[in-house]
C-alpha cells in the first residue's frame, strides 16, 4: 500500500479517482487528507486526481487508530468539523457493473412493477460508463470528552457495545460518483 497526501488545487472531485481503483481508503486527520492505495494503482489514481484538480504526493504518515479514543460510525458522508475528530476514515470499494446495475434496478414487488424511470436512467449511465457506484464505510475516532458534541453536530454515533463493528468488512453505504459525496466529505 502507498499513502498519498491529497491537496485540492483546482478541484475537489475525489469520487472520480476512487472509481478508478477497486479499493481505496481515505483518512482525514485535522486539515490533512490522505489516501491509501495499492502500489500498482498509484499512477492511475494520481492521474485521475490530477484531472480532478487535486495534487497527490507520496507521504509518510501514521494512519493507525488513535489510542484512547472512542470510535464512531456514520450512515452518511456529511462532513464533520475537522477539529472535532482525531481521525475520520472512509473505506471505498467500487462495485462491479453487474453488482451496481442489480442494486439500481432492485425493486419491491418486481412481478408487478417495472423499474422506475430514474432507476432506468441511472442504469443506463452505469452501462455507458458515465457513472459508477461506490460502496463505503465510515469510522471516526474522537476524544471521550467530545462525544456529546459529535452527537449534536453530526450524524455520527459512538460504538459502545459492538466492538466487532470495527473489524467487519461489509460496506453498507452507497454513493454514485456523479453525486460527489466523497468530495464533500473530504473537503467540506
Amino acid at each position: 500500500m502507498t499513502t498519498l497526501r491529497l491537496d485540492p488545487v483546482g478541484g475537489k472531485a475525489i469520487d472520480v479517482a476512487a472509481a478508478v481503483v477497486l479499493d481505496v481508503t481515505f483518512h482525514r486527520r485535522g486539515e490533512a487528507l490522505f489516501a491509501e492505495v495499492p502500489s500498482a494503482d498509484v499512477p492511475a489514481v494520481v492521474r485521475a486526481l490530477a484531472y480532478a484538480g487535486i495534487d497527490a504526493q507520496e507521504a509518510r504518515a501514521d494512519l493507525l487508530r488513535p489510542s484512547g479514543h472512542i470510535p464512531l460510525v456514520s450512515r452518511d458522508l456529511e462532513p464533520a468539523p475537522s477539529a472535532l475528530l482525531a481521525s475520520d476514515v472512509v473505506r471505498v470499494h467500487r462495485l462491479s457493473l453487474g453488482q451496481a446495475t442489480a442494486e439500481v434496478l432492485r425493486r419491491r414487488f418486481a412481478v408487478f412493477r417495472a423499474p422506475s424511470v430514474a432507476a432506468q436512467v441511472r442504469c443506463r449511465r452505469l452501462l455507458r460508463g458515465d457513472d459508477a457506484l461506490l460502496a463505503w464505510e465510515r469510522i471516526a475516532w474522537i476524544e471521550r470528552a467530545r462525544v456529546r458534541v459529535a452527537r449534536s453536530r453530526s450524524s455520527m454515533r459512538p460504538i459502545v457495545f459492538d466492538r466487532g463493528a470495527l473489524d467487519r468488512r461489509d460496506l453498507r453505504g452507497r454513493a454514485f460518483v456523479s453525486d460527489g459525496a466523497l468530495g464533500r466529505w473530504a473537503f467540506g
